[in-house]
């Protein structure tokens, strides 16, 4: 009978120990889980951050390579016009030059 008793005792301590592992398991598994989901939300937040920093600086060199295409543009209309003014005004200065070299010379013939 003791020896039952004693039986009957272990097999209870040991079944309350298991249930007391199997709920130290549940919870650890639990924790780890929170910590697993936490480092997840930081990481995608991590990266959603960067993804945004990226598409700012992506964003960014459009508008740059934007301006730069409208200046380019611009100064590919402007140069040709800008040289052809800037020939004209040679040519009326050559040829005022040259009328008043015509007309010294004339002077100096006349003299």
């Amino acid at each position: 009978a003791e020896l039952r008793y004693s039986i009957s005792n272990m097999d209870l301590n040991l079944t309350q120990e298991i249930k007391r592992r199997i709920e130290s398991i549940k919870e650890l598994e639990q924790m780890s889980n929170k910590n697993i989901a936490a480092m997840e939300e930081r990481l995608y937040n991590a990266m959603e951050d960067r993804v945004q920093c990226i598409d700012f600086r992506l964003k960014n060199m459009e508008d740059k390579v934007h301006e730069l295409s409208e200046r380019l543009e611009e100064e590919r209309n402007r140069v040709p016009k800008d040289i052809e003014q800037k020939g004209r005004e040679l040519k009326d200065m050559m040829q005022a030059f040259q009328e008043e070299f015509t007309t010294e010379r004339r002077n100096r013939l006349a003299r």
